[in-house]
């Protein structure tokens, strides 16, 4: 639940390529994006226990927050309760929507996916229609599923990523370029090293339905990664980012 709440706030990083100063930029986005988030989720559980603290009394856990708000203001807060609902899932699903379909014009610009397909720019709309459309035919996918199946997709991709997110901050600083400073032990060794263990943990109690749909999607993606090098006798294609900047520059220009 924990996991599957707090996802997305590194979707921003997909934008990176639109986003002036995208170093300074987006880093601060990301901490904001956490920050507020998490503010916003405790202040709500808090004033929500304050008023309704027996949850022993809810007869469904999934529309506890519906009574809540019937007992706190009546149908009227309950039905700008749902508003607020629909609105802010609007929003969340079309930034959801373009994040992903950016990832997925990144690999195909970088023919790491069909170049054809996923890497094809709309000319009357400027955007990567196919990828558009492809990211909500799986989204569409959502009216079949339930909260509890949801978040056990989800969970083992998100802890899986951020596993190795923090396991290449450790490798690439204090590794390879060798930041052995007291500060860099701490930022590029312990705290890595804390989160890799957390992640690691937390997919320990995981439930089967998301080692067996993680691990069947893992598969996938190494046979892909085979056929993509030939067996690995190719080095895998990877972004060229001076190349993008040059790119985006001459569009910023323009």
């Amino acid at each position: 639940l924990l996991c599957f709440s707090f996802l997305g706030f590194d979707a921003v990083t997909t934008l990176a390529e639109e986003t002036k100063n995208p170093k300074k930029t987006l880093p601060k986005a990301i901490y904001a994006t956490t920050l507020i988030g998490g503010l916003l989720f405790v202040a709500a559980t808090y004033f929500a226990q304050s008023i309704f603290p027996n949850f022993n009394a809810f007869k469904n856990p999934d529309t506890a927050i519906v009574d809540i708000m019937i007992y706190t203001g009546g149908n009227f807060l309950n039905s700008l309760f749902v508003s607020v609902v629909v609105t802010s899932a609007t929003a969340s699903a079309i930034a959801s929507g373009g994040s992903g379909a950016r990832i997925l014009y990144a690999m195909g610009r970088d023919n790491v996916l069909p170049k054809r397909i996923f890497g094809y720019v709309s000319p009357k709309f400027q955007t990567p229609i196919f990828n558009i459309l492809i990211i909500a035919c799986v989204a569409m996918s959502a009216v079949f599923l339930d909260i509890a199946t949801a978040t056990s997709f989800i969970n083992f991709g998100a802890l899986f990523a951020f596993t190795f997110v923090n396991l290449a901050v450790l490798i690439h600083y204090f590794v390879r370029q060798k930041q052995r400073s007291p500060k860099s032990i701490i930022l590029y060794f312990l705290l890595p090293l804390i989160g890799t263990g957390i992640t690691i943990w937390f997919m320990t109690k995981l439930d089967i339905h998301s080692l067996a749909l993680g691990i069947t999607w893992m598969t996938v993606g190494f046979i892909y990664l085979l056929y993509l090098t030939k067996m690995f006798k190719e080095r895998p294609p990877e972004l060229n980012f001076a190349e993008q900047k040059e790119e985006f520059d001459v569009k910023l220009v323009q």
